[in-house]
């Protein structure tokens, strides 16, 4: 279910879409109890990780 909540909420219509802000609790499936304090950490890892995957960062010349 979380995973879902995760590609809800950075693609829409099959595409990637960045930097976009969503209530978690948004995307939350009808029904359901609301998110655990160690549910929302996990979330918040993730959408960190998907971020970063997203980012194009230029490269550096170092030295």
């Amino acid at each position: 279910m979380i995973e879902k909540m995760i590609e809800k909420a950075t693609h829409y219509d099959g595409k990637t879409i960045k930097d976009t802000l969503h209530p978690i609790s948004e995307l939350l499936p009808k029904g359901e109890q609301p998110l655990t304090a160690e549910e929302n950490e996990y979330i918040d890892r993730r959408l960190l990780e998907e971020s970063e995957k997203m980012t194009e960062w230029p490269e550096v010349n170092v030295g």
